[in-house]
């Protein structure tokens, strides 16, 4: 909470963990109920959605741009769910202001890019109504596992607490009897940290800035080593906190071809995140929303390592097989 500059942080035990915590705590103090509808963006990770739909709201796909992100708030809706796409925070800081000249809640889903920041230098997780992190061990600060909630709002971050410990109010207000030792609120989970993760998360919380600088410097290396490829890379704005090396082929039995080039080499590589939200199976429901961009994401897109230390040779490797095959 010191870093980002906001006022409260309850820790968890993932960053899908997080998303869950900030979806019920909204619904806990009255911001958000079941019926509402969520302005989500089409292209994201699965627990970005998960739990705005297990707690019965409707969504509204925000179709992705030049940059990867979502960048429109549509009217009529209850929560706007901001996602920055694998640490580039465009659009995030006109997304939330928004949201908050409606009077609507706002929840930044950080869990890939910490260490982002806007144009002026404003962190992205110090911005919505709640935001959440994930320690994950292939993330900008790694704990192995676990999460965080950041919020300036007290009732929010009573309410992740309890939460996340059964409902229970231990360590939230006076025990003034035996019988109040066991006083439970809200039906709750059990999303605790690890304590041998949180160590190693304050750990790592000091080597942060300068792993993001690393990923800055190797991202930077990496355009000037791929400019001539035929390759469609996102739009970065404000300071990004690169999770990765992320682009678009030109179609998808060119991509297929290439990740199999990869990985022969050596060179492992993925879809970006969980691609479009209504290809996937679990979106079905929301298919006749059109989502161009996010889609062509879906079917083209490659993402491959952006390490936090000096990796210019691991990006020769690959610029080295991406000009063969393309």
């Amino acid at each position: 909470s010191a870093w980002h500059g906001v006022d409260y942080a309850v820790a968890c035990n993932s960053g899908s963990s997080a998303n869950l915590l900030a979806i019920a705590a909204l619904v806990e103090t009255g911001r958000i109920s079941r019926g509402h509808v969520a302005a989500v963006p089409a292209l994201a990770w699965s627990t970005t959605y998960a739990p705005v739909v297990q707690y019965g709201l409707d969504l509204a796909l925000c179709d992705a741009d030049a940059t990867w992100n979502a960048w429109a708030v549509p009217s009529e809706v209850d929560l706007v769910v901001a996602c920055p796409i694998l640490g580039n925070p465009a659009h995030i800081e006109a997304t939330v202001a928004t949201a908050m000249a409606r009077g609507i809640p706002t929840l930044v889903d950080c869990c890939e890019s910490i260490g982002a920041a806007t144009s002026d230098s404003v962190h992205i997780g110090s911005m919505g109504t709640v935001n959440t992190f994930s320690f994950y061990y292939s993330h900008q600060l790694s704990a192995v596992e676990g999460g965080m909630i950041l919020t300036n709002d007290a009732d929010i971050a009573r309410a992740c607490k309890m939460l996340r410990s059964h409902g229970w109010t231990r360590g939230l207000r006076m025990v003034q009897d035996f019988s109040d030792e066991y006083r439970f609120e809200m039906f709750g989970y059990n999303l605790r940290p690890v304590e041998l993760h949180s160590a190693i998360a304050r750990e790592q919380l000091r080597k942060l800035a300068l792993r993001v600088a690393e990923r800055r410097v190797n991202y930077s290396y990496w355009v000037n080593a791929s400019v001539d490829l035929p390759i469609q890379r996102p739009e970065l704005h404000g300071y990004a906190s690169p999770f990765c090396l992320n682009f678009c082929v030109k179609d998808s039995e060119e991509r297929q071809k290439l990740a199999n080039a990869l990985r022969a080499n050596g060179i492992d590589c993925r879809p970006p995140i969980a691609g479009s939200f209504r290809l996937q199976p679990y979106g079905r429901r929301w298919a006749s929303q059109q989502t161009p961009v996010a889609d062509e994401i879906h079917r083209t897109g490659l993402a491959i390592g952006c390490p936090p230390f000096d990796g210019r040779h691991l990006i020769d490797m690959a610029v080295k097989v991406m000009r063969e095959v393309l």
